[in-house]
């Protein structure tokens, strides 16, 4: 079996320690770029992120100004709803009027055909001239 002296390990030694650098070295620039690229999609999601809130803010802002109007619209026509309650109350009475002065038109009708006929009868009756 063969033993290395001390000098062939130490050589070994450092040869592999050159490697273990020369890797070492190599993925830390990797590291290092993957990192500068993963920060640049942070910032980039950070700044979208806050537009989104931005947005988001002005939204709420809205839906707020929206729902003020839609309560003034909504008392309004609870106003307009009420006068056509009034309206609606007013014209039945209105209805029942002409109803009334429909019934008496008729029995005036009647009492004019009555008349009429009556007036005939007189005028039959009367000499001749």
């Amino acid at each position: 079996m063969y033993m290395a002296t001390y000098e062939e390990r130490n050589r070994m030694l450092e040869q592999n320690f050159t490697i273990f650098q020369k890797e070492t070295s190599a993925t830390i620039v990797d590291v290092k770029e993957q990192i500068t690229m993963l920060l640049g999609v942070v910032h980039v999601q950070g700044r979208d992120i806050k537009r989104i809130n931005e947005r988001l803010d002005l939204l709420s802002q809205r839906q707020g100004v929206v729902d003020q109007h839609l309560a003034i619209i909504d008392g309004r026509l609870g106003v307009v709803e009420g006068r056509l309650e009034m309206m609606d109350r007013r014209l039945e009475a209105v209805e029942g009027h002409l109803e009334t002065m429909d019934g008496r038109l008729e029995r005036m009708e009647i009492k004019f055909d009555e008349h009429m006929v009556i007036l005939l009868q007189v005028l039959e009756r009367l000499p001749k001239a």
